[in-house]
């Protein structure tokens, strides 16, 4: 905790940078800056301009730590289950929950997990809606897939297709119900221990 005081002293730095810097994973590097926050520990001081009057001292003042949020797109098939699994994700860190999701509009959600901002956007992923997505995979960290049933599968494998491009940013399928019998691991969201290995899981491969 005492490496990451002295980094962020220093000046304005990325969460990625405080990691590098610090030795630290990703994961545990958010987890103590999250701390330090709420244990009112840290302190970025910068120096102003001295003001006219040279016999003035200079004065001095501490900026709030400016700390780059996690852009994830959230990606579905149907609005209900959508707004049902956005929910449950929400209430897994005691945060504002929505009242619905609309299908043919990109719906911005900024939320706080695991002591880190986080900027969600909702998404319809089906064939035909790619002008909706396509224009954010470049600057987007990371993405989730809602699957609950075989139709939804095949369509996240078209997503994929589109996601290979953007030079392979994860991206996680979950499910608000019992997962789909396939290969590929589906993370399911229905509770809120769920949800959390979800995203330390989500976290340290970014």
């Amino acid at each position: 905790m005492d490496r990451i005081l002295r980094i962020l002293e220093k000046g304005s730095v990325t969460t990625g940078e405080v990691a590098s810097l610090s030795g630290l994973s990703r994961i545990r590097t958010l987890v103590t800056i999250g701390k330090l926050n709420r244990e009112g520990a840290l302190k970025v001081v910068k120096s102003v301009e001295q003001t006219e009057k040279p016999s003035e001292p200079t004065v001095s003042k501490t900026p709030q730590l400016q700390i780059k949020p996690l852009k994830l797109l959230f990606l579905f098939c149907n609005e209900k289950a959508a707004t049902e699994s956005v929910n449950s994700i929400l209430s897994a860190f005691n945060q504002k929950q929505i009242k619905g999701i609309k299908a043919g509009v990109a719906d911005f959600i900024r939320t706080q997990i695991l002591d880190h901002p986080v900027h969600i956007f909702t998404l319809q992923g089906k064939r035909g809606f790619e002008f909706l997505y396509e224009p954010l995979l470049p600057t987007s960290d990371a993405a989730l897939y809602l699957i609950n049933c075989a139709d939804d599968y095949e369509e996240y494998k078209y997503f994929l297709k589109k996601l290979d491009p953007a030079r392979g940013k994860p991206c996680f399928p979950v499910t608000l119900t019992s997962p789909p019998v396939h290969e590929e691991r589906i993370w399911p969201v229905g509770n809120s221990e769920q949800v959390k290995e979800l995203f330390l899981t989500l976290y340290s491969s970014i």
